[in-house]
């Protein structure tokens, strides 16, 4: 995440104990409030009977800014932007943890610590064998391979806002809805990424293209192009697991997979070229794409802030860390290109 995230904030030591459990739990009750007034279902039920007060008392965000930072009493201040920030990461988290989870079926997840190139390594192991039973016999050690190797680079995407005092009192709500909205957005920018590499045909570290003859066919989708496919995979012991498509052919592939007797996920991907479609092995066993995100970081998206001049305005920042990686051709299939 950006150091510009980092806020040399510290609470007021002029608050009383009792002004300070009620900021807190003014602070806690945010995300709720938002939630509720952007028409969104409140999460933490502890919360509804306190959203129902507020909402009876006609109680303004502007009015609940005042009760998060007493000692400023304003949408302006320091308090209120950090605890803003914090409701705001929640509200796309409410629907990130399951958009994210839509690409696991395609992609292993790998940590790097920094946001240069990084050499991405996948070792094997020797083969399995049998365990030599005389006692006088010499026990062997292999070295494991380097099946593969390749460069990542974990980038950061942003959009930013200035947001007025007048646009917290008269859009507050549209605000949450649109941040929740954001979630969605990230997600489609994720998609468009892993789309990218794959219609990119990276080069691997033995300096031969993703796709070649052993994984590739100009066929469209249909069952004699899913055995091939399935095949190919199968033939490295691996199990095919899910479908990355073009759009226009969804509801027939989901059709073909349900009669054959599949029940792979299927995603479609504006950013592949018409008629074309990925099958993917179980990452589990063998990760193919890498899906590269920060060392200790959650992947989620967050929603950060900065002071931009002397007038109180508020600078926010939706952010979020992504990138991928191909290392092997084994466990993936292209069709239709």
């Amino acid at each position: 995440m950006s150091a510009r995230f980092i806020q040399d904030f510290k609470p007021r030591d002029c608050l009383n104990d009792l002004d300070k459990l009620n900021a807190n739990a003014m602070a806690r009750a945010l995300p709720d409030y938002l939630r509720s007034a952007a028409g969104l279902p409140i999460k933490n039920p502890k919360n509804a009977d306190l959203i129902r007060e507020l909402q009876r008392d006609d109680f303004s965000l502007e009015r609940f800014a005042r009760e998060i930072s007493p000692t400023h009493r304003s949408v302006n201040s320091s308090d209120f932007a950090a605890a803003m920030g914090a409701a705001l990461t929640q509200i796309i988290a409410d629907h990130w943890t399951n958009l994210s989870a839509r690409l696991d079926a395609f992609t292993r997840v790998v940590e790097v610590s920094t946001y240069r190139p990084e050499s991405l390594l996948q070792f094997d192991f020797p083969p399995i064998s049998e365990v030599e039973t005389e006692e006088e016999a010499p026990v062997k050690f292999s070295a494991p391979s380097v099946s593969a190797t390749a460069t990542g680079t974990l980038k950061s995407y942003e959009t930013k806002i200035t947001v007025s005092r007048q646009l917290w009192a008269t859009h507050g709500a549209a605000l949450a809805t649109a941040t929740s909205d954001y979630a969605f957005a990230a997600h489609r920018l994720e998609l468009r990424l892993l789309s990218d590499l794959l219609v990119s045909n990276p080069l691997l570290s033995d300096n031969a293209a993703l796709f070649d003859a052993s994984n590739s066919n100009s066929a469209a989708f249909s069952l004699s192009a899913l055995d091939a496919g399935m095949s190919a995979l199968q033939s490295n012991a691996l199990t095919p697991a899910a479908l990355l498509v073009a759009p226009g052919k969804s509801a027939t592939i989901n059709t073909t997979l349900r009669q054959a007797g599949f029940d792979w996920p299927v995603v479609a991907s504006a950013s592949l070229p018409a008629g074309s479609w990925y099958l993917f092995s179980n990452p589990v066993e063998h990760g193919s794409i890498l899906r590269l995100r920060e060392k200790g970081s959650s992947r989620a998206p967050s929603v950060g802030w900065v002071n931009i001049d002397s007038s109180g305005r508020k600078g926010f920042y939706a952010s979020c860390d992504m990138g991928f990686s191909a290392i092997s051709r084994n466990g993936i299939y292209r069709g239709g290109v």
